[in-house]
Order: structure tokens, then sequence, then C-alpha cells
């Protein structure tokens, strides 16, 4: 085994200008694979009272606010939708495993949970949140899973990384993330906090043929952090006292939510 490790390694240490995505390229020209390949399709999500890195960075804490108080309408996934997690899912495990066969992270690498309060305290993951005294008497907690949470890429750094699967069409822009590449910075902004790290990498998979590999660059920015957890806690004290918070959109007739409340 350790044989085909210095020959991936080898393959690995490629002269190109990106930072794993070259990596992953020499990987899987070189053609050397276990057996093996171990992924996991979780499909059930717990449900809880946290914010959440992937979901709940958005710039308007009115809409914010809407999205916890339950006054936007979730609609059931539709079979095309499901499809479209599981595929989603299975591209990110894929990965994972690749990226850990590769000897860049380990399995205790892969959606590690991190919990922080609105004290900015980090709480220990093994209780449960819903007996937890710093979960219980802060304004607000926040959970999220990195999908790596330390690349150590020789040469180049040790960073969080996040998977994005994205439609073809959209692969082919320079900016393959359209109009969520915002949001999934801020996401990454988390994580490089949470998890100590100076930047993170965006990385886009292609949904479609022949599954093209694109990174972005994240550098960690702890004002944008504090930004986010100030909005947050607007938010819970709106929530704490009914009364839904101002437009916080740079342009008010655009907000997702204009005229939910009037």
């Amino acid at each position: 085994m350790s044989i085909l490790k210095n020959i991936r390694k080898a393959q690995s240490q490629g002269k190109g200008s990106t930072i794993i995505v070259d990596r992953l390229d020499a990987y899987f020209g070189a053609g050397v694979f276990p057996p093996v390949i171990p992924v996991e399709i979780h499909t059930q999500k717990e449900s809880d009272t946290a914010f959440h890195p992937s979901s709940d960075t958005d710039p308007c804490v009115r809409t914010q606010f809407a999205k916890m108080a339950g006054d936007i309408k979730r609609e059931k996934p539709s079979a095309a939708l499901n499809r479209i997690f599981h595929i989603g899912h299975l591209l990110h495990g894929w990965l994972q495993s690749t990226l850990v066969d590769m000897d860049l992270c380990g399995e205790e690498h892969i959606e590690v949970e991190h919990r922080i309060n609105s004290a900015r305290e980090v709480l220990d993951c093994s209780l449960d949140w819903r007996t937890d005294p710093k979960v219980l008497e802060a304004d607000w907690w926040a959970r999220g899973y990195a999908d790596v949470t330390s690349l150590k890429v020789p040469g180049k750094g040790d960073y969080v990384l996040d998977i994005k699967t994205v439609r073809g069409m959209a692969f082919r822009d320079e900016n393959p993330f359209g109009n969520f590449r915002e949001k999934y910075e801020r996401q990454m902004q988390l994580y490089c906090s949470w998890h100590q790290k100076d930047a993170a990498i965006l990385l886009a998979i292609s949904k479609d043929t022949p599954h093209g590999l694109k990174e972005i660059i994240v550098q960690h920015d702890p004002k944008m952090v504090e930004d986010i957890y100030q909005r947050w806690d607007v938010v819970a004290d709106a929530l704490r006292r009914d009364i839904p918070p101002k437009c916080s959109c740079e342009n008010h007739t655009v907000c997702p939510v204009k005229g939910l409340y009037g």
C-alpha cells in the first residue's frame, strides 16, 4: 500500500497553478485506485433551532427572521429535487473518499461538527443540544459541518474545503457558482473561523460529464464573521420580541420577503 501511496504522491505534485484540481486530475490520470471506494449518503437531517452556515447567512436580517420564525412556506421536495440531492451527496462522498486516499486529509477531518453560541463560546458537540445550558441560555447558537476541516496540500498550505455541485452550463462560466458565490463565501468565512484556517477552497464539480473540477480560494476575513454574528444577534432579539426587524437589503425593492409583514 505504501508503494501505491508513493505513486499517488508523485503524480499529485504536478506543476499546475491550482491548489487541488491539478492534483485530483493527476490522481485520476494515474489510474491507481483502492479496490472499493466507500461512499455514504445520509438522507435524514435533524431538525434543530440553530443557525447554519450553509443556509443562514443572509445579508438581510428581515429575511433571516422570516426563515427562523417559520413564516416562509417550505414546499415538500419533489422527486426530481430528491434525486438531485442524492446525486449531490454521492459526488461529495466520492470526492471526500478520494481526498482521504490521496493522503490530503484523514477520515477524522470529514464533516466534523462545530457549535458556537451568541457569547462566541465553542460548544461541546457530544452533548444533546436540547439540554445543553450553553444552548438553552444563549440568545442563539449555530452548528455546521464543513466537508473537509483540514486539507493539507504539500507546498500549498492547510485549508478548509467545501464541495459544491453545479450545472454544466454554470460550470462553463469563470464563476461557476453564479449568484450563490457570495453566500458560499460567507459560509466559508465561518468555517475558516471555526477551524482556525487562513483560507478555504470552494471546489466546484460539474454534474454533467466529464464532471470537471474548478476551485475558488476564499481568504479568511474575521470582520465578515463578526458581521454575520451581529446579524444573528439582531435576528435573535427580534425573534424574542416577535417583531420583524427592518429590511437590511442594499436594495429594499428586491427584498426576498418584501410585503410579507405589510
